[in-house]
């Protein structure tokens, strides 16, 4: 028995970007939200987990520096009293921290 009327074909679909197709850096915003959840801080488990992880050393730092956001963003920069624009430089559109730079803009990647 049929569900529905209309008979189409699947799609691949990847509904964590605006255009629901699959890049990387949105399978590290996924890993990151429900590693962390909602919370910037993480627990010694959640940083067990991370460390565990079957990839390069440089890559768990990177993740580690994103999730910390411990990384020389515009936004960082200027908390340490640098006198910098905030905006970003690849889309001048947001302020520049790692989530945007990483997971959000589009011109960075």
């Amino acid at each position: 028995m049929p569900l529905f009327d209309t008979k189409s074909n699947d799609d691949r679909i990847w509904n964590l970007t605006s255009n629901d197709i699959y890049f990387v850096h949105s399978t590290y915003f996924l890993f990151g939200k429900s590693l962390f959840h909602d919370s910037s801080e993480a627990t010694l488990g959640n940083w067990k987990q991370l460390w565990a992880l079957k990839i390069p050393p440089k890559i768990k730092h990177l993740l580690w520096g994103i999730l910390r956001n411990c990384l020389p963003t515009r936004v960082r920069l200027r908390d340490k009293g640098v006198q910098c624009p905030l905006t970003c430089s690849h889309c001048n559109n947001n302020l520049e921290n790692s989530w945007h730079i990483f997971f959000e803009c589009a011109d960075a990647i």
